[in-house]
């Protein structure tokens, strides 16, 4: 159980939370206490009736009756209401490999996530006309010789309880992961095209080093 007072890390993992959270995030909980519940806050909370289960929602609306909670990538809310004893706290921060990202509530958090969806539609209809080209672009290795020595992207492994997460690196910011059990790498665009991406380690890899 949670400690009061304490934050408490988390590991999400499941579909429902996209885009707001990616499988293998570090989720970093902290309890309401003085604080007042909001709608568009993003809640780890128990189920009624399931104390060993816990659920990482949005907030969605805040009624005498109790709090109504929807997961980012779910078309339907909750088939519950939330009492304040089966909230377990608000995500405050997600960690991303070396970064820590703030998880805002509220009003911001709501606009927030509108933002998220709306640029994820408008890349729906651009990338099927721009995805050749990119791709071809990425294949040829032109734009790799461009990037100095100093910013060459680098490979950081992880331990999970289900195997190994690997993380592709520029400085602080991940680019790319490999998720335990997959052999596809999840490369962000555009640093597609200054990888090499047939360089890049497996799973069954052993060895660790830099990639470019």
């Amino acid at each position: 159980m949670h400690r009061p007072g304490s934050e408490e890390p988390i590991i999400y993992t499941g579909p429902s939370m996209r885009p707001t959270f990616r499988e293998g995030d570090i989720l970093v909980v902290r309890p309401y206490k003085d604080h007042r519940l909001r709608r568009g806050d993003v809640i780890v909370f128990h189920p009624p009736g399931d104390i060993n289960r816990r659920i990482t929602h949005r907030v969605v609306a805040v009624t005498p009756e109790g709090i109504i909670t929807k997961g980012d990538n779910n078309k339907e809310t909750d088939p519950w209401l939330l009492g304040p004893d089966e909230i377990v706290g608000r995500v405050v921060y997600v960690r991303r490999g070396e970064r820590l990202v703030r998880i805002h509530g509220g009003l911001w958090g709501r606009l927030m996530l509108w933002i998220r969806r709306l640029s994820l539609r408008l890349d729906t209809r651009i990338s099927p006309v721009l995805s050749p080209f990119y791709h071809w672009l990425a294949r040829s290795g032109i734009l790799r010789r461009l990037i100095p020595q100093r910013i060459r992207p680098r490979v950081i492994a992880f331990n999970r309880t289900n195997g190994r997460e690997m993380h592709l690196m520029i400085g602080h910011h991940v680019i790319g992961r490999l998720m335990p059990g997959s052999k596809s790498w999840q490369i962000r665009r555009p640093f597609r095209l200054f990888i090499d991406e047939a360089s890049l380690p497996t799973g069954e890899d052993k060895e660790i080093k830099d990639f470019s």
